[in-house]
């Protein structure tokens, strides 16, 4: 596992920062959520992920297609970290439908990946599962509009080794104003899609 951390660490040096572009931003985790631990001292690979074809576009979005599970979409996203105590991932998203999306149908979670102190077993720290509009907000993404979004890190961990955010349509069995955006499959982060995520990354650096 101590191989794995290394490995991990050593590409977020290679990959540097990864560029959104920041036009209208939305913090829809900032309000009436308790604060927790949101600490994080040091780069770490961040991205978004989403399902293929799904009802929204990632910037810089890429599918990755290899042998190991679902093929699904790569986008960009950038850790701001002025303030270590309270990290923040931004990323953007476009509508990529031919209708309106309210943004309480878009429903965003987060997950930051661990090592325990002795580097030997990896842990999911899921602190963020909502959805974009926040408090409430009643406003729609129209077809093709951009929208940057902010949210806190994950809740802390001392070894962090990556964090993936998950975003686009419901699953079957969350909650939707709007039925016919359900998924009729859950699109869930795992540690396998951890490793993929990594791998593509890797890649990418190699041959840049």
């Amino acid at each position: 596992m101590r191989i794995v951390q290394v490995a991990v660490m050593s590409l977020a040096l290679v990959c540097g920062v990864q560029s959104v572009g920041v036009g209208q931003v939305l913090s829809p985790f900032e309000g009436k959520w308790p604060r927790h631990n949101e600490r994080l001292d040091y780069a770490v690979p961040v991205v978004t992920v989403a399902r293929v074809g799904d009802i929204v576009a990632l910037t810089g979005g890429r599918i990755v297609e290899d042998t190991r599970g679902e093929p699904f979409v790569l986008g960009n996203a950038t850790l701001d970290l002025r303030d270590p105590s309270h990290a923040k991932v931004l990323f953007t998203m476009a509508n990529a439908t031919e209708t309106p999306i309210l943004f309480k149908d878009l429903p965003i979670g987060q997950t930051r990946l661990c090592s325990s102190d002795d580097q030997k077993h990896l842990a999911f720290n899921i602190s963020h599962s909502r959805m974009a509009d926040g408090e409430h907000d009643p406003r729609e993404l129209q077809p093709g509009e951009k929208v940057t979004i902010q949210i806190p890190v994950a809740a802390y961990c001392k070894n962090t080794l990556g964090i993936i955010v998950n975003v686009g349509r419901p699953g079957p069995g969350e909650w939707s104003s709007t039925p016919a955006l359900r998924a009729s499959t859950y699109f869930r982060t795992t540690k396998e899609l951890f490793f993929r995520v990594f791998e593509r990354l890797r890649a990418e650096a190699t041959h840049h």
